[in-house]
């Protein structure tokens, strides 16, 4: 009971933190307000894709353990009875929402850019989410604190534009689809290659996606002495 009510306030939290980021990191950026997209609207197409990225992140989570029988009843949606959710089918959610709403507005990466490191936070905390083995905690800790690492960087790079637009939506999607492959691997505890699921394809499709969207978005970048 005690570690349930500490993921909600953890939750919580997490969701302050993501709002708060969210609205430094659109209140005065010239690309959006050169596009006249308002920070209100912003905030309504983020509100909307999280709520909408529950289905998905539960649909990834039936396909990647074969539990065909929640949709055939409202458990389905009772996750407090039947948990389970999947971080990466949240993750495709929020940007399918995104992109439905902002695809017309030519600044479409930008926002992916500025979505990534809102969700940022959540990635780092979905890492503990999941029980491991008790010395992988020390893995845990280590890519936590390498991936706040990373989000330092990706800020920066943001607030600099040293990436052109969706240079940082690349990298994040990439470490996403790389650590789900990882925990795939780890929660399913069979030899490499002998299951593959759902999530695990789209990851590895994800991974190579990325890595050549980053490479050929990325001129500007690799131009530089």
């Amino acid at each position: 009971m005690i570690i349930l009510i500490s993921l909600y306030i953890i939750f919580f939290l997490l969701c302050v933190i993501t709002l708060f980021i969210l609205y430094v990191l659109s209140k005065n950026d010239f690309v959006l307000l050169r596009k006249n997209i308002s920070l209100a609207k912003i905030f309504d197409v983020i509100i909307i894709s999280f709520l909408f990225s529950f289905i998905p992140s539960r649909l990834f989570y039936v396909l990647d353990t074969f539990s065909f029988g929640l949709l055939k009843s409202l458990g389905f949606f009772h996750i407090f009875k039947f948990s389970g959710l999947s971080f990466l089918g949240f993750i495709i959610g929020i940007f399918f929402v995104v992109y439905l709403f902002f695809h017309q507005k030519k600044a479409t990466l930008r926002i992916f850019d500025i979505c990534a490191l809102t969700f940022f936070p959540f990635f780092i905390f979905s890492l503990f989410i999941i029980k491991f083995p008790g010395y992988f905690l020390f893995v845990q800790i280590g890519l936590a604190v390498l991936l706040l690492i990373i989000f330092g960087f990706l800020i920066r790079f943001h607030k600099n534009f040293t990436l052109s637009d969706g240079g940082v939506f690349f990298i994040f999607s990439f470490l996403v689809a790389f650590v789900n492959t990882g925990i795939n691997f780890f929660t399913l505890r069979k030899p490499l290659f002998s299951v593959i699921t759902f999530s695990q394809i789209v990851s590895v499709s994800i991974i190579v996606g990325a890595l050549v969207a980053f490479l050929l978005t990325q001129k500007k970048f690799f131009s530089k002495k």
